[in-house]
């Protein structure tokens, strides 16, 4: 058959396939009948998503790759006529009453008809349609021009022929090819002939792909009514559209499922997944296999997705790299005069744990980040591995990083997320509890327990794995708390010959009494040639001694020598020093002087930031005390996990003064790079190295940012009597650091475009600034919060603001208050007087005209419509009970109506109600949940007559879930926060019960 007739055919095909899905659509389950209901019209609706499948299958839309076997005549019949049976089928009302089991469904009915596979296949089916419809359209506008040429005045000199036209009249020779079967194909005909009378009547023709959409779309909605009946009508679809499947069976071996089980895949959700696997069982099991894969690769990937956290990989990551040439002593045999384990031959062979030790500054970490991705080491460790799977992973405790970067928690996290990644099929072994609770569809998965997670490294080794696994943990006196807790869980890992572990540490006395016996090195005792090598390439490649030659070959080598001494194998001590030399050749040092600045070199980390600190010009002290001031806040507090340069450099340019961050002008990325640029300059000048504009982990939208040149900086800073020192006293009595943190966040989401999910963490690193102002020093919060208010309201260019947002601009002197209620700032609001609150109920009234449309400030606490001017959705920020109770106390009204979008009027208990808070607890804990129900109950929310859409469906599902409080009980840990939810889920109950009498 020729293209065009193909095209023909395909168009017939298309007409009737696409009646088939429309009418699907139109049948469901009402959500108030019970899941057996709802898992027949989930059967349904797998039907419809086979049928999307088939033809996502054939390419009916693609006029080039459709299935070839389309073009047979015999085919193309069977497959539209039983397409026909499905139309007739799901079409006649009468029949679907009477023999099928639906109603009409009434206006007010919520219902459930598709599921997540199907509208994803519906998805790509209508781009399809789109895509053949724009080729239509264009070869409609070719076959006029070329039919159809114009006149002089351009007016075509015959009437034109739609292109529709021209589809209908070839489609009537499509069908009537269609009904002139094969012979030979008579295997393949479908049940179809058990409806032949009744579609062969002249009253049950099967309509042709002209029949107007408009008289399908215009049907009632359906709704199951008798189970059984139902169940007959799901059979019949599924032996029809199995026909069709058989009839054009998969190519070069692929399966009638590969396009349902892709989506299956992707799908996130294991109660829909189960759903779907649940309403495979009676229609068709091979789908069956394929869910339950599709659910044990979610709950993986849920699990997985719990155990990871932002920085899991950060300190790794941030380790500087091994100078050039460097290191690669550590994997070859040590040689006869030095004293260590032969780290290479224990990789290949050597059990248990391997221990290496150092000063602080020796290069611990730049070691341990060396090995775990040198080749050699991977190579040694297979060896040892034979033919057992291999698995590396690492982790790099930090103690001024944040929670999870020091604890046992997240060390524990970080090495079985890095295990399971590469081992996903021991997930259900290795973590049986977490798996269980996945597998039940919960999202909200609770971390494994303390002993949880030695089962898990326990089950690791166990034989039964088959694997062999290394991991690399940097840091072990970095633990925070006690440090034996620590060494004893990471030993406790240790659990067979299958794991083996190597270690670092400082050479503390818990360290050094748990590995003593352990093979080892100690790093400073080793590092001499590579500080020799590294100094030589440092002060050898500066232009004052490469190119000037200003210091003899004999002096530079005395210089070297010197370092060396005074280092003692620390690496940090030998970077600072040879930036004091670089600082001298830039001074043209002679080679007196560029030894005495060597010899004034205390050999102390300690005293030499001390002395670093002291050689500060005195024009540049109280700059580099703010500048130190704010990134030790920012470390300590860790709200963020490093200062981005440009925000450094703006809050740099205004002195850091409050009254003069309050503006923001927006900056171009341009302007951005340069302020980073120069702060990079200020920060040599006035912080002397110890802090650092950095690149690593280069951020597109806030670019380098600031961090401390090492660990041991901050330590520094930690150290009690540092900030007396006088060149870190700071004048300015009225200077903040961390108000100076929350205005730097401020200028970002004023002078940045930020789209939804930046702005959400920005906002949230904002609210915790705020949290810390608001228990140290409330009188300055708020002109912060005015500020911030500013900043969330301007206009972002990039995003399009849904419009159903509330719209409106709170005078200046609400702006704090509103903003303080919206991010939970309890004792903010409290400060303030309650009469005051309900003055300014008062005047958010009079700002609208209408009355009925007037603002609620419990509306803010709910919605938080400053917060949404800015993000898609407030999602992420909980309610506060507490500050429900304020503004209820203050005279604010559950049941006041104000306009949410338009004419669309609700009440805050409407839109408590449909947060689904009480039933989900997905963004709120159980008991704030329980707390914030009772109060707007006690404040008068349950009042007959006041009714919205589906309230009784809602108070029903409220009604069932404190009905049964011991079921989220067991989700409580505390025993008195148990008793109290009970309490406080009897009290809803006997409130809400009547209201459903």
């Amino acid at each position: 058959m020729e293209v065009a007739g193909v095209v023909i055919g395909a168009v017939a095909l298309i007409g009737v396939f696409e009646d088939c899905v429309e009418l699907f659509s139109q049948i469901g389950a009402a959500k108030s009948m019970g899941k057996d209901y709802i898992l027949l019209a989930t059967r349904l609706d797998l039907q419809r998503a086979l049928l999307l499948q088939w033809a996502e299958r054939m390419h009916i839309y693609d006029e080039e790759t459709y299935d070839a076997r389309l073009n047979e005549a015999t085919v193309a019949s069977l497959i539209y006529r039983t397409l026909g049976c499905i139309r007739q089928l799901l079409q006649d009302g009468n029949v679907l009453q009477q023999r099928y089991g639906v109603r009409a469904a009434e206006a007010s009915e919520t219902t459930e008809s598709s599921t997540t596979v199907s509208n994803s296949l519906m998805a790509r089916i209508r781009d399809m349609s789109l895509t053949l419809q724009s080729r239509r359209d264009a070869r409609e506008s070719e076959l006029e021009r070329s039919r159809y040429p114009q006149d002089s005045s351009g007016i075509n000199s015959h009437a034109k022929r739609s292109w529709s036209d021209y589809v209908s009249s070839q489609s009537d020779q499509a069908e009537s090819s269609h009904r002139r079967p094969d012979n030979n194909l008579q295997n393949k005909r479908p049940r179809y002939d058990t409806y032949r009378s009744r579609f062969e009547h002249p009253s049950h023709n099967l309509h042709d792909n002209r029949q107007s959409k408009s008289s399908l779309s215009g049907n009632i909605k359906w709704v199951i009514r008798d189970k059984d009946q139902f169940d007959s009508l799901v059979r019949k679809l599924s032996e029809l559209i199995s026909d069709i499947d058989r009839l054009v069976p998969p190519l070069r071996g692929g399966t009638t499922h590969t396009i349902l089980a892709r989506d299956l895949q992707d799908m996130s959700s294991v109660r829909e997944l189960r759903k779907i696997m649940y309403a495979s069982i009676t229609d068709n099991s091979e789908l069956v296999n394929i869910t339950e894969q599709a659910i044990d690769a979610a709950c993986t990937k849920l699990i997985l997705d719990h155990l990871w956290f932002r920085l899991i990989d950060d300190r790794r990551n941030n380790v500087v790299e091994a100078h050039s040439n460097t290191l690669e002593w550590a994997i070859r045999p040590p040689a006869s005069d030095v004293a260590w384990d032969d780290l290479g031959e224990w990789l290949r062979s050597g059990p248990d744990i391997y221990w290496i030790h150092g000063k602080p500054g020796s290069g611990k970490s730049t070691l341990m980040k060396f090995l775990f991705h040198h080749p050699q080491v991977v190579s040694f460790l297979q060896e040892w591995a034979g033919e057992r799977k291999l698995t590396v992973a690492s982790f790099f405790l930090w103690n001024i990083g944040a929670v999870e970067q020091s604890s046992q928690e997240g060390l524990a996290r970080g090495l079985l997320h890095h295990v399971l990644k590469q081992n996903p099929t021991l997930t259900p072994e290795v973590l049986p509890y977490m798996w269980q609770e996945a597998q039940s569809g919960v999202v909200g998965l609770r971390l494994p327990s303390h002993s949880e997670m030695k089962t898990a490294f326990q089950q690791i080794g166990n034989q039964q794995t088959k694997g062999a696994f290394a991991f690399f943990i940097d840091g072990l006196d970095e633990f925070t708390g006690n440090h034996r807790d620590g060494i004893s869980f990471v030993k406790s890992f240790i659990t067979s010959a299958n794991i083996k572990i190597i270690v670092s540490s400082r050479p503390i006395d818990s360290c050094v009494a748990a590995f003593s016996s352990a093979p080892k090195l100690k790093l400073q005792d080793l590092t001499e040639p590579d500080i020799e090598r590294y100094i030589n390439d440092v002060l050898r490649s500066h232009p004052y001694v490469r190119q000037a030659k200003c210091v003899s070959d004999a002096t530079l080598e005395g210089l070297v020598e010197d370092i060396q001494s005074k280092a003692s194998g620390v690496f940090l001590w030998v970077v600072l020093a040879c930036r004091t030399l670089t600082e001298g050749f830039e001074a043209y040092d002679d080679a007196d002087e560029l030894r005495r600045r060597v010899d004034e070199l205390p050999p102390e980390l300690e005293q030499l930031f001390r002395h670093i600190l002291n050689g500060l010009p005195t024009r540049f002290i109280q700059q580099s005390a703010k500048l130190l001031r704010v990134c030790y806040t920012s470390r300590k507090l860790h709200f963020e996990n490093r200062i981005p340069a440009f925000r450094l450099a703006w809050a740099h340019e205004k002195d850091m003064k409050t009254d003069a961050m309050g503006e923001f002008i927006p900056d171009s990325l341009n302007e951005r790079k340069a302020r980073s640029a120069m702060l990079k300059g200020r920060l040599r000048s006035r912080c002397r190295g110890l802090l650092e504009v950095t690149t690593k982990d280069y951020d597109l939208v806030n670019g380098p940012f600031v961090v401390f040149m090492h660990r041991t900086v901050f330590e520094f800073l930690c150290t009690p009597g540092v900030w007396e020192m006088e060149c870190l006293r700071i004048d300015d009595h009225e200077f903040d650091a961390t108000t100076v943190l929350a205005y730097m966040v401020c200028y970002l989401l004023c002078a940045q475009k930020t789209t939804f999910h930046e702005g959400k963490n920005v906002i949230y690193t904002a609210f915790l600034y705020m949290q810390e102002i608001e228990a140290t020093s409330i009188p300055t919060l708020g002109r912060l919060l005015n500020r911030f208010a500013y900043a969330l309201m301007q206009p972002v260019s990039d995003i399009q603001i849904p419009s159903t947002r509330p719209g409106f601009a709170p005078a200046v002197d609400e702006s704090a208050l509103l903003l303080a209620i919206e991010l939970d700032l309890v004792a903010f609001v409290e400060s303030h007087d309650l009469r005051d609150l309900r003055k300014i109920v008062t005047l958010r009234k009079l700002h609208n005209q209408d009355a009925s449309t007037q603002w609620s400030l419990l509306y803010h606490a709910l919605k938080k419509p400053m917060l949404f001017k800015r993000l898609a959705t407030p999602h992420g920020y909980p309610y506060s009970s507490d500050m429900i109770n304020i503004l209820l106390q203050a005279g604010c009204n559950p049941n006041e109506r104000i306009a949410v979008s338009g004419t669309d009027k609700k009440t805050c208990w409407e839109i408590w109600m449909e947060s689904g808070c009480m039933v989900t607890f997905e963004r709120t804990p159980e008991i704030r949940s329980a707390e914030i129900t009772m109060l707007m109950i006690r404040g008068g929310a349950l009042v007959r007559g006041t009714h919205f859409d589906g309230e009784q469906d809602k108070l029903k599902s409220l009604l069932q879930t404190v009905g049964d409080p011991q079921s989220a009980a067991k989700r409580i840990e505390d025993l008195q926060d148990r008793r109290k939810w009970i309490a406080l889920c009897n009290e809803i109950a006997e409130a809400v019960a009547p209201m459903l009498s």
